[in-house]
């Protein structure tokens, strides 16, 4: 509901339906990065039962890189679409 509510508020009237699962495909076929930094990205629990009990990073580094990544992505799409 949040990026609807920033579309709306920037006058744009096309919605991100699959905007999440599109990031996922993205971040699985163009990346080395892991299981659980992709799943943290989405704010899935990953890191449940005995090893969420042991392991308590919040991956941030990790995961700043990746949606620094997928940033990259995104705005070298959008220049390219509108180039040509």
């Amino acid at each position: 509901m949040a990026m609807t509510a920033l579309m709306d508020r920037a006058g744009h009237s096309a919605r991100l339906h699959g905007f999440r699962s599109t990031f996922r495909t993205w971040a699985e076929e163009c990346t080395k990065a892991d299981f659980e930094t992709k799943e943290a990205c989405l704010g899935h629990a990953v890191d449940v039962g005995v090893v969420g009990a042991y392991q308590r990073s919040d991956r941030l580094a990790k995961r700043r890189k990746l949606l620094e990544d997928w940033q990259r992505h995104l705005m070298q799409a959008s220049s390219a679409a509108k180039n040509g």
